[in-house]
């Protein structure tokens, strides 16, 4: 899933876990299930090395960065676990960060970690007509955030 998925999933978790000892946990895991779902995935021809693939992670982040300042500005009660939250659903995902740096930037690539590993194998419906499912996805769990936080 993308990480504006995982972040919209994790603030909904907050809205209705309000207590922090709770939903912090319990956002963080939802990204795991989440990516057991299917799920966008780039086509084989779309490497790290393309501008297109920087596109798709740039609007992917921008997306999430804007949810994530949203909701801490959003005047809600639970502004900062609601976006503590978001950003604990969508972390797992940064360390693929640590691997693309050392593919992309430093031209040495590391072998995954067993966390690493794990990330990779639970999501095994991963396809570019995936696109169509997160895209559902995030309408409707952003309908029910938005009407949660800010109606």
């Amino acid at each position: 899933m993308t990480a504006t998925n995982h972040a919209i999933m994790g603030a909904l978790i907050a809205t209705a876990v309000h207590n922090p000892w709770a939903a912090l946990p319990l956002a963080f895991l939802s990204h795991f299930l989440l990516d057991v779902l299917p799920h966008f995935g780039p086509p084989e021809d779309m490497t790290v090395h393309t501008r297109k693939y920087w596109y798709i992670v740039g609007t992917d982040l921008v997306l999430a960065a804007l949810l994530l300042t949203a909701l801490l500005f959003s005047g809600h009660s639970q502004a900062l676990l609601l976006t503590a939250c978001a950003f604990a659903a969508a972390s797992p995902d940064a360390l693929w960060a640590y691997y693309l740096y050392y593919e992309v930037i430093a031209k040495k690539p590391k072998k995954l970690s067993k966390l690493a590993a794990f990330l990779g194998a639970i999501q095994w419906a991963e396809f570019p007509g995936g696109l169509g499912v997160e895209i559902v996805w995030g309408i409707l769990t952003g309908v029910l955030l938005f009407s949660r936080v800010w109606a």
